[in-house]
């Protein structure tokens, strides 16, 4: 077993912000182990800055912004994704903030995360193992004590990288990241394994889910989304949307996670929120709201149980969201990605009959 990093003994190693805070002190001037045009090659290379920029400040937690570095030209910002993937239009309100820190300088939108995920086309990619590459690339001074706690950050991150790739190379040797990743740490398999001891199990499930849904893509254009509940990630994969229906729009889409697949149907959330807002009475709760509006849609969407497989109906609990269910004879990650696919096309077609079925039950057109 490989030496543990001064990091990992902070116990503090997997935490997002630790690493937001670590990356900005190395960019920052208060960081003594670069010289000045190391620290310029560093920015250049990773942030495509020009050669004559002149840094200013690294800061962290600035307008929601995970690390933001500011240039006489340019505001860097990075949002930075190690245990977690970004949420449904954050990136597009992080853009905003960025513009307003200092509006006659150039933005530069960044996005750090450890599993090749994609944000929006305005923000550039930037994953840890390039990250990696570029920082162990650069030479560190002499005899300065700045210096060993970089290297014992790199160390922290050559583990991390691997351990990813290891993964990625090996699924079918990693099952506990698929069934340990609810569990509480010495509730797992091996808790001292590099993944579990940094609870990685949910993230590395969302990158298989999402090599999974880009494959799909490539047979059968969808558009997806990877979450979780519990540590167990998820993918929907959406098959019609704006469907209006009490002044409020539904999508229908299909689910995987675990051994489990679902046809599901919820509001939208955004216009959940503006109905309650709306209300103006502080007694009436968004979970409320949701209660109403999905009451009369549940004995209408219940009349799908049991059709194409669909044996298990799911009311609500929280959300506006209810769902019929089936089980497949393996988890998805036991199953080759090409038969996967085929299985999630046929449950696609499976979809467009269901939702027309439920159209019809809905009066909708």
């Amino acid at each position: 077993m490989s030496a543990i990093s001064f990091f990992e003994y902070l116990g503090l190693a997997n935490i997002e912000r630790i690493h937001s805070q670590t990356l900005a002190w190395i960019f920052s001037n208060d960081f003594k182990g670069f010289d000045g045009p190391t620290k310029n090659h560093l920015l250049q290379q990773l942030f495509n800055i020009e050669s004559d920029e002149v840094f200013e400040k690294a800061e962290t937690e600035k307008k929601h912004l995970d690390i933001v570095i500011e240039t006489d030209k340019s505001i860097i910002a990075i949002e930075n994704k190690i245990k977690s993937t970004q949420h449904s239009g954050q990136l597009e309100r992080y853009e905003e903030a960025a513009g307003v820190i200092a509006p006659h300088k150039k933005v530069r939108l960044y996005y750090l995360t450890l599993i090749n995920e994609s944000g929006p086309a305005t923000w550039t990619k930037i994953t840890y193992a390039r990250l990696l590459e570029i920082l162990s690339a650069e030479r560190l001074a002499a005899n300065e004590k700045h210096s060993m706690f970089f290297e014992e950050y790199l160390i922290y991150l050559k583990k991390l990288v691997s351990a990813v790739n290891e993964f990625d190379t090996h699924v079918l040797d990693h099952e506990f990241v698929f069934t340990d990743g609810s569990k509480k740490k010495e509730e797992k398999v091996d808790s001292m394994n590099f993944i579990a001891n940094n609870q990685l199990e949910t993230i590395l499930q969302k990158s298989y889910l999402t090599k999974i849904a880009l494959q799909l893509n490539k047979l059968r254009p969808t558009e997806f989304t990877i979450n979780e509940t519990r540590g167990v990630a998820l993918c929907d994969l959406t098959f019609k949307k704006n469907i209006r229906h009490n002044e409020v729009d539904f999508e229908t889409f299909i689910q995987l996670q675990g051994s489990s697949l679902k046809f599901c149907f919820s509001a939208n959330q955004g216009e959940l929120e503006r109905i309650h807002s709306e209300l103006h009475d502080f007694k009436v709760s968004l979970f409320q709201v949701k209660v109403k509006l999905m009451e009369p849609i549940l004995p209408l969407f219940r009349q799908l149980k049991g059709k194409n497989g669909y044996v298990r109906y799911n009311p609500p609990r929280s959300n506006a969201y209810v769902s019929i269910s089936k089980t497949m004879k393996l988890p998805y990650y036991r199953m080759s990605i090409e038969d996967l696919c085929t299985l999630l096309i046929e449950e696609l077609q499976n979809a467009a009959i269901l939702t027309d079925e439920l159209l019809k039950l809905l009066g909708t057109n």
